[in-house]
C-alpha cells in the first residue's frame, strides 16, 4: 500500500508546462466576465432577485445567516464579479480575484435555487481550485508587478485535479442517461420538439455515448485528441442547438487543461525548441519529487466528493427522476424532461373555510413553474403560506395541494397527496416522502397527456408570460400569435423552439440591460422576421440587434 501511495505521490508531482493552465484561467476570467455582463446585469439581477418576497434558498444559505438581497447589495455584487473577473483574466490577485468571484457568486447560488444550473456548480468548483493552484505562471501581470522569479511549472496535480472533475462531470452525465426514455428519444422529442425522428433518435443515442466515452478518452493520453476534438464539436452543438448560456464556451475553455503544452507554445509563438520536449532543471525536478501527505490526500477526498455526490440519490426512497431528490449536483444534465402544475389550497382550521392561493404570491413565473414539479421547494413554500395566512388572521391554516407531474411528456399522475397537511411540522422537518405519491401508480395518473398540456410550457408559451409578468392561460391569443411568429421564422426542423426563445430573451435583455430600450418577445419576433429569412440565416447576434438600434 505504502509502494503504491508513493507511485501516485510521485506521479501527482510531476513537474508540468503550466501554459495551458495560465491560459485556462485567462480565457475563463474572460467568460466570468462575459457572464456577468449578459447574464447577471443589474436589470436581470432586479428580476431574479427583487421580484419576490419568498426565496427558494439552499440549507446554506441560512446556516450562514447571509443577508437578503437589497438594490444596493445587488449593484456591489455586481461589480465585486466585474472586476475580480478582469482581475482574473489579468492574472492580477488572481487568487484574491477567484475568491472575491467566489464569494459573490456563491450567495447568488445559495439565495435562489430555481435558477440552478449545472454549469453555475461547475463555475464554483472551477473558482475553488483556481484558489488553490498555480494558475499564474503564465500570462499573467502579477508576478511581473511584483517583481517575482518567472516560474513555468506546476506539478502535475494542478492540472490532474481540474481533469478528472470535468471527465467526471461527463460520466455523470451519462450515467444519468441510462434509462429508456433517454434511450428511446423521449426526453430528446421534448428538448428539440418538431425535428425528424431520425435526429432526435440520432442525437439521444450519440449524447449518451459522448457523455459515457468522452472522460475515458480525456484522461488517456493516447485518445485525447480524439476527446479534445469531441468535445469541441459538442460544445458547438450545444450552442447552436441549446444556447445554454456561457457553458460552451467553458467546455472550450476547458480544453487547454488537456492540449499538449508543447503544441500550445507552438501555436502561439512563444516557446520554440527543436527537440520538441520540455527541459526542466534537475533541481527542479527533484525538488518535486513527491506531493505532500495534505495535498495528497485533499486530492483523494475532492476526487470522493466528486464520485459520492452524483450517486447519493441512491439513498433516497423512490425514483429521482420522479421526486428530484438528490438530482441537484449530480450533472443530470437533460436527463429527464418533466413538467408540472400545481394549485395550493389553505384552509382556517376554526372555519373550515378554504381558499385557493393565488399562483404568484410571494413569488414569480419562474420560481412557480420550477417549484411545480420539484417536492423539496413545494414543502417550504407550503411553510411560507401557513406563515404568511397565519399573520393575515388564519388560525392554524391547513395546506394542501394539487399537484400534477408530467414525466417525459407522459400523462400526467399527481405528484403530492392531496389531502395531507404539508404545512404540519413533520413535513416541514423532512418528512417529504411520506406525502409523495408513486409516479407509476395507475390510481394517480391522469387521462391529460403531457404532451398535450406541454403547450401550456413551450416556448411560445413562456415568452408570452414574460410579456404579461403572470401566468395566462395556455390558449391566449398571444400565445398563438407567438408561436405562429416563431414558427414563420424557423424554416428548418433542425431548429429547436427553445433555440429561438432563448435567442428572443437574450435579445430583449440586451437591449434592455444595455441600451434601455424595451422590446416585447412579439415585436423582437416580426422585427427578425423583417429582417431576416429564417433563424439559420442570422450573420451573428450583434448584426441581429443592429436593426433595434
Amino acid at each position: 500500500m505504502d509502494k503504491l501511495i508513493r507511485k501516485y505521490r510521485s506521479y501527482l508531482a510531476h513537474p508540468c508546462d503550466a501554459v495551458g493552465l495560465g491560459l485556462f484561467r485567462a480565457v475563463f476570467g474572460i467568460i466570468l466576465l462575459m457572464h456577468v455582463l449578459v447574464y447577471r446585469s443589474p436589470a436581470i439581477l432586479q428580476e431574479f432577485y427583487l421580484s419576490t418576497d419568498f426565496y427558494f434558498s439552499f440549507p446554506l444559505f441560512h446556516w450562514l445567516h447571509l443577508p437578503q438581497p437589497t438594490p444596493e447589495l445587488l449593484v456591489w455584487l455586481t461589480r465585486v464579479m466585474i472586476v475580480s473577473s478582469i482581475m482574473l483574466a489579468l492574472g492580477v490577485l488572481y487568487r484574491f480575484a477567484a475568491g472575491a468571484y467566489f464569494v459573490a457568486f456563491g450567495y447568488l447560488f445559495l439565495l435562489e435555487k430555481t435558477y440552478f444550473n449545472n454549469h453555475y456548480y461547475l463555475i464554483l468548483l472551477f473558482l475553488f481550485l483556481l484558489i488553490i493552484t498555480g494558475a499564474d505562471r503564465f500570462a499573467a501581470l502579477g508576478p511581473k508587478l511584483l517583481g517575482k522569479a518567472k516560474e513555468r511549472v506546476v506539478p502535475y496535480w494542478h492540472f490532474f485535479i481540474f481533469q478528472i472533475l470535468i471527465s467526471l462531470m461527463f460520466f455523470f452525465s451519462g450515467v444519468a442517461k441510462l434509462h429508456p426514455d433517454w434511450i428511446s428519444g423521449k426526453v430528446t422529442q421534448i428538448i428539440f420538439a418538431g425535428a425528424d425522428e431520425w435526429f432526435i433518435i440520432f442525437t439521444a443515442l450519440m449524447g449518451l455515448i459522448i457523455d459515457l466515452s468522452l472522460g475515458f478518452m480525456l484522461m488517456r493520453r493516447d485518445k485525447r485528441k480524439s476527446g479534445i476534438f469531441v468535445m469541441l464539436c459538442f460544445a458547438v452543438f450545444v450552442k447552436y442547438m441549446l444556447n445554454i448560456g456561457v457553458f460552451p464556451y467553458i467546455l472550450i475553455a476547458c480544453s487547454l487543461l488537456f492540449i499538449d503544452p508543447d503544441y500550445i507554445r507552438r501555436i502561439l509563438n512563444v516557446y520554440r525548441r527543436r527537440d520538441r520536449k520540455l527541459k526542466f532543471d534537475e533541481e527542479e525536478i527533484n525538488a518535486s519529487r513527491q506531493v505532500s501527505m495534505p495535498v495528497f490526500v485533499f486530492v483523494i477526498v475532492f476526487i470522493l466528493i466528486q464520485v459520492v455526490v452524483p450517486l447519493r440519490h441512491w439513498i433516497y426512497p423512490g425514483a429521482v427522476n420522479w421526486n428530484r431528490f438528490g438530482d441537484k449536483f449530480a450533472w443530470r444534465m437533460f436527463a429527464q424532461e418533466n413538467i408540472g402544475h400545481i394549485d395550493f389550497f389553505v384552509t382556517d382550521v376554526l372555519t373550515g373555510e378554504t381558499i385557493e392561493v393565488p399562483r404568484l404570491l410571494g413569488i414569480n413565473v419562474a420560481t412557480y413553474m420550477d417549484m411545480a414539479q420539484i417536492p423539496d421547494m413545494i414543502i417550504p413554500y407550503a411553510g411560507y403560506l401557513n406563515q404568511h395566512y397565519a399573520k393575515q388572521g388564519m388560525y392554524n391554516p391547513i395546506v394542501t395541494v394539487n399537484a400534477l407531474v408530467s414525466k417525459n411528456g407522459r400523462n400526467f399522475a399527481m405528484l403530492i397527496d392531496p389531502v395531507k397537511n404539508l404545512a404540519h411540522e413533520s413535513v416541514q422537518k423532512g418528512k417529504v416522502s411520506a406525502v409523495l405519491l408513486d409516479g407509476n401508480d395507475p390510481a394517480n395518473i391522469t387521462a391529460i397527456n403531457g404532451k398535450d398540456a406541454g403547450s401550456f410550457y413551450s416556448a411560445a408559451y413562456q415568452l408570452a408570460v414574460i410579456e404579461h409578468e403572470g401566468l395566462i392561460p395556455g390558449d391566449h391569443p398571444d400565445v398563438a400569435r407567438i408561436q405562429n411568429l416563431m414558427d414563420d421564422f424557423s424554416t428548418s426542423r433542425m431548429v429547436s423552439p427553445y433555440q429561438i426563445s432563448n435567442l428572443v430573451v437574450d435579445i430583449k435583455n440586451e437591449l434592455y440591460s444595455v441600451h434601455g430600450r424595451p422590446f416585447t418577445a412579439i415585436e423582437v419576433l416580426e422585427k427578425l422576421g423583417q429582417q431576416f429569412p429564417n433563424v439559420e440565416s442570422l450573420p451573428s447576434f450583434d448584426e441581429a440587434i443592429e436593426p433595434f438600434l
